[in-house]
């Protein structure tokens, strides 16, 4: 929700889209936009056509730098001028992404979405924004039963490590330790943001329903962390 909004509530990404239109008018810049979910451990592209998107599985982990992930070179980069032009894009991702059903939501998220724009000046590199849109952590009890439930339970084992392993690279931000980044294809993407001090911020959702309470002890467990790195880099500059 937070990210791509409701019927009635536009979310994070159209909003940063609109902002970007505004900041072009002034400077001059041109646009361009990204999509892609993290489903499995494999990248696919979601601007490609509705046939079947572009499934990028190769993971080179030795070329460029420690967390290079090949498949993103491959993903289609659309150029956008206007607000409309941008909502084709929008919702051609939205259509694209996976959704399951689980006991607990009807339209349950199956991978990580990231959504990227780049922003081009001739006299500048680009720059990258990148708005990205976590699966939440799950039960498998909370998976439906049925011919589904093996790839249920292979989705929710592959959110939750991915989660567990994000979390332990935040972790060792804040010790000073070694990052794992090289252990999951999200926190690969986001190795030059953790390696370079970039700036990250972090919004969790949580459940208020009893039922919850662990799962949302987890999550402010989790933000926890993201506070303390972001203290801790403080104190050092």
């Amino acid at each position: 929700h937070t990210i791509i909004g409701s019927d009635t509530e536009r979310g994070l990404l159209l909003n940063a889209a609109d902002c970007l239109l505004r900041l072009r008018q002034e400077h001059g810049f041109s646009l361009a936009f990204t999509a892609f979910e993290i489903y499995n451990e494999k990248v696919n592209d979601l601007l490609t056509p509705r046939k079947g998107s572009r499934v990028l599985s190769s993971v080179d982990t030795n070329k460029r730098h420690g967390g290079y992930v090949p498949e993103i070179d491959a993903l289609a980069q659309c150029a956008f001028a206007d607000s409309y032009a941008f909502k084709e894009l929008f919702d051609l991702a939205q259509s694209a992404k996976k959704i399951g059903e689980t006991r607990l939501n009807a339209k349950s998220s199956r991978s990580h979405c990231v959504y990227k724009f780049a922003l081009t000046c001739a006299s500048r590199a680009p720059t990258h924004l990148y708005l990205i849109d976590l699966a939440g952590v799950e039960r498998s009890k909370n998976n439906e039963s049925g011919k589904h439930a093996p790839m249920l339970m292979a989705e929710t084992c592959s959110i939750n490590l991915s989660l567990t392993t994000l979390s332990r690279c935040f972790a060792a931000l804040r010790d000073g330790s070694m990052i794992p980044y090289r252990e999951s294809k999200l926190t690969k993407l986001l190795f030059d943001n953790m390696a370079r001090e970039m700036s990250i911020s972090v919004i969790i959702n949580f459940n208020a329903a009893h039922a919850c309470f662990e799962d949302n002890l987890r999550v402010l467990e989790f933000a926890a962390i993201a506070k303390d790195i972001r203290s801790e880099l403080i104190e050092r500059n």
